[in-house]
């Protein structure tokens, strides 16, 4: 009996020991992994580089939402206009190109004014169904669905001018009229998703 009791009195020692030996590994793996992190050349100026820039582009981006917010209403209605008036001549281009598979430029001067009355319809359409009147931040389902509406309206509109004066469809290609309303949409939608995502 007491040889046993001797017995496991050694393999509780040898245990402890054991133990007390794995923890000292562990801590000195610890300790040598921290201070190989904290060896390394530049991280600590890296991260506060990285950290500096994001905050300068943050204030920066705050700074031109604050001033595009605080810009007067009607003013900011005509920034708006212009600038869907631009993106819908850019798609009704886009339309054109793709069409004809080449860089378009309009044959004549009658032909380009008429061109340019297809974003002219758009505008209007979109001040008639009180696309400006929304805030722009907020603008959601109903904002697109203003946008789908208007937009088809005015290609509606502009075809309907097109077939009572003296132009025919091979100067008007049908697809490029479908294409420039599915153009007009994605463009104008985008640039409110633009806006909203810089002025939140």
């Amino acid at each position: 009996m007491e040889i046993d009791d001797k017995d496991k009195r050694h393999e509780t020692v040898e245990a402890g020991t054991q133990y007390e030996t794995a923890n000292a590994k562990s801590s000195a793996s610890d300790l040598t992994s921290s201070e190989v992190r904290s060896s390394r050349p530049g991280s600590g100026k890296a991260t506060k580089t990285l950290d500096a820039n994001t905050d300068g582009h943050f204030m920066e981006r705050s700074r031109v939402a604050q001033y595009l917010i605080s810009l007067p209403r009607t003013i900011k209605i005509a920034i708006l206009m212009a600038a869907d008036w631009s993106l819908l001549c850019f798609a009704l281009w886009c339309a054109y190109s793709l069409r004809l598979g080449e860089l378009y430029l309009p044959a004549t001067a009658t032909l380009f004014a008429l061109l340019i009355s297809a974003p002219t319809f758009g505008v209007l359409c979109f001040q008639y169904n009180g696309l400006y009147r929304m805030v722009t931040r907020y603008v959601g389902r109903r904002g697109a669905v203003t946008i789908v509406i208007s937009v088809l309206i005015s290609v509606l509109l502009w075809c309907l001018m097109i077939f009572m004066g003296q132009f025919t469809l091979s100067s008007i290609p049908r697809s490029v009229v479908v294409m420039y309303g599915l153009f007009a949409v994605l463009f104008v939608w985008g640039s409110r998703r633009v806006i909203s995502f810089l002025l939140n």
